[in-house]
């Protein structure tokens, strides 16, 4: 069963249930109403015979004549003494004269029900006969028009309640047609992307409930896989090509060696020796993009206080040892202490240093300070800076400003990438600021402990 057809049944089916429950409220609520009035009509009327019997020209008249004056059309009137006995009735249906006796010394009043189901109200109340003894008087008042009435508004609530399933129906569709249309908007957008990856979107700008959420979600889902595949197809083309080029330099020298290795021992050594490094570039390549891929997994990180004083003292000691470079450290006098991974802030500080070292051949300045509840650390070298364009997309994969000095410094282009991602790691932020000509200097901001 299509949806559609269950939220029609659904709509249709609550409408009903809804306008059953309605008029079941009507009528009971108009049988108590009329049956209570009734009721009350009946009381007051005993209360006038009372009245009635109470002064004294009654004594002069008959009794039963004067009951006749108050007898209920269709039913019936009649005095009870105290030993159940009756002793006067007027009635002109002989089925009230068969009721059972029960003498009350108090008002009651009661519904009674014949064997043929008709109803009957009954209003018994205690009196002092003409003879100044109590006698207990009986007022039965058949409740048949009210009956009647009922019949006659249950089967207007019958026939009304089939008229309404026409426009229950018709409601039902409008809920589901609105309901449906966008969610089958959404499914065929799906359908699309799915078959011919144009990453569709919906536009249900105009919508603020919660299918207007749903179809912003769904824009927000599309935009975020559309930039994660075109990320990864990015990723592939770049690693393939990164890949490629040290792979023909290796076939091509062993073909090298294959022709002239005979002849010539010399070609073999220097064969081996760029395949040698050939090799260690592709190993580090593989290295830096398996680091990146376990980052962006969500690797297990152990978190712990990390001094960062000794850290950068030890990590510009190391990298001025091993590139033979004058690093200017600044640290501030207070020890500054943070919550991380310390192997991870260390491997972030190589790669900026690293990469400073290569595209500067002047002093480093490494700084470490704290503003507010942040922590920064910057570095700054004096190379050829960066412009904008290169400035925006310098932390993307496989990016590299000078490639031709890359090659020759041995950059894979993903150095700056797992900065970026380990920063993040630590819920940190990572901002470059170049002039061209000048230098460049890496800021990182992490929370501070």
């Amino acid at each position: 069963m299509q949806l559609k057809t269950k939220l029609v049944l659904l709509n249709t089916s609550g409408f009903l249930l809804f306008l059953f429950v309605i008029q079941m409220l009507i009528y009971f609520s108009f049988v108590q109403i009329m049956t209570n009035q009734e009721m009350s009509r009946i009381e007051a009327q005993a209360t006038t015979v009372l009245e009635a019997f109470a002064q004294d020209a009654v004594m002069d008249v008959d009794p039963v004549q004067l009951l006749k004056a108050y007898v209920p059309t269709d039913g019936m009137v009649r005095l009870v003494d105290e030993e159940n006995v009756i002793m006067q009735v007027v009635t002109q249906d002989a089925r009230l004269t068969t009721l059972e006796v029960d003498f009350i010394n108090r008002s009651v009043s009661e519904q009674l029900t014949l064997g043929d189901g008709e109803r009957f109200a009954k209003v018994s109340v205690p009196m002092i006969y003409v003879d100044q003894k109590v006698r207990m008087l009986e007022i039965v008042q058949p409740l048949k028009y009210i009956d009647d009435a009922l019949e006659v508004l249950m089967l207007v609530l019958i026939i009304s309640f089939f008229i309404m399933i026409i426009p229950a129906v018709l409601i039902g569709q409008t809920i589901a047609r609105a309901v449906i249309q966008p969610i089958k908007r959404l499914s065929v957008a799906m359908q699309h992307n799915q078959q011919d990856g144009k990453w569709e979107t919906v536009d249900f700008s105009h919508r603020k409930d919660e299918l207007g959420q749903v179809a912003l979600s769904f824009n927000e889902m599309n935009k975020r896989l559309k930039r994660m595949f075109d990320t990864q197809e990015q990723f592939v083309a770049n690693a393939s090509h990164e890949l490629k080029t040290p792979l023909a330099v290796i076939k091509s020298y062993v073909r090298l060696i294959e022709r002239q290795g005979h002849a010539r021992p010399e070609v073999i050594e220097e064969s081996l020796e760029t395949i040698n490094h050939e090799t260690d570039r592709m190993h580090h390549l593989i290295q830096q993009m398996l680091t990146l891929v376990a980052i962006e997994k969500g690797e297990q990180l152990t978190f712990k206080q990390v001094r960062l004083n000794a850290l950068l003292k030890q990590v510009s000691k190391s990298i001025a040892l091993a590139f033979d470079r004058l690093i200017n450290l600044q640290l501030p006098e207070e020890d500054l202490v943070i919550v991380g991974d310390e192997d991870k802030l260390k491997q972030l500080l190589y790669i900026l240093l690293d990469n400073a070292q290569k595209y500067s051949d002047d002093a480093i300045d490494l700084r470490l300070k704290k503003e507010g509840d942040h922590i920064l650390i910057e570095v700054e070298d004096r190379g050829e800076g960066l412009g904008e364009l290169d400035q925006e997309a310098i932390f993307d994969r496989f990016y590299r400003v000078d490639k031709a000095r890359t090659r020759e410094t041995g950059g894979t282009g993903l150095g700056l990438t797992i900065a970026k991602a380990i920063v993040h790691q630590h819920e940190g932020e990572i901002k470059v600021e170049s002039v061209e000509g000048e230098g460049t200097t890496f800021q990182v901001v992490l929370p501070a402990s």
